[in-house]
């Protein structure tokens, strides 16, 4: 058995026709020299020692986890502190309230206002 193949962690990635398929080492047969996988789409297959080398993910966990915590810990902090990250909506961006209308209007929306007064600004 493979020191790097771990029952139930390791995964493999394998393409079936056009589509590439993600699937997890479920259990290892001694007798037959095989590999368990089950993959995501619930179909299970067999794989020796080379082909799991072959096809195993290799994307660093550790990695991946710690840039998550970072960004958790970096919301619960911007929540802590009151602050919001959302910037308004991009149609909001230099528009102004127009009461007659009620509602928002950008520069080129004033240009074509009914009210007169309302162009010569």
């Amino acid at each position: 058995m493979l020191e790097t193949v771990i029952i139930n962690q390791t995964q493999v990635k394998k393409k079936f026709g056009r589509y590439a398929f993600t699937g997890t080492v479920t259990k290892y047969d001694q007798k037959a020299n095989l590999y368990f996988i089950e993959y995501t789409d619930g179909d299970c297959g067999e794989m020796t020692e080379k082909t799991i080398q072959k096809y195993q993910c290799t994307a660093n966990t550790r990695t991946l986890n710690r840039l998550k915590q970072r960004l958790d810990k970096q919301q619960a902090n911007q929540v802590l502190q009151g602050q919001t990250t959302r910037s308004p909506p991009p149609h909001y961006a230099n528009a102004i309230w127009d009461d007659e209308t009620g509602r928002m209007l950008e520069f080129r929306h004033l240009l074509n206002h009914k009210n007169p007064e309302t162009k010569k600004i």
